[in-house]
């Protein structure tokens, strides 16, 4: 995938997320979370990940040095961005992960 097919998802899961977040929060929202944090995931590497799709979320998981597992790296991923959110670094967060799932963040 190139740059402008990673930042759709990312930018997208970004406005759907502070939706969620926003107080009221609504009772589910921790459902409604995973829900977008599977839907990006999908959206980048498909429902079931191949090799390939296995090799990046990898890549991610070690190049953010966050745990999880493997078979929903990409989903942890934007939990990860989730929390960088509320944090109040989304914008530092989003190039991060950008620049992970673009192989871009080395993770030696």
């Amino acid at each position: 995938m190139d740059e402008p097919q990673i930042e759709r998802p990312i930018a997208r899961f970004a406005r759907d997320a502070i939706n969620i977040l926003t107080p009221p929060r609504p009772e589910a929202f921790m459902a409604r979370l995973d829900f977008e944090c599977r839907r990006a995931s999908s959206e980048i590497i498909g429902h079931y990940p191949d090799a390939d799709g296995m090799a990046l979320a990898q890549h991610v998981i070690l190049s953010l040095r966050i745990d999880g597992d493997l078979r929903l790296g990409i989903r942890t991923a934007f939990m990860w961005f989730t929390e960088k959110i509320l944090d109040d670094e989304m914008d530092a967060a989003r190039v991060r992960l950008r620049d992970a799932l673009l192989g871009r963040i080395p993770h030696g």
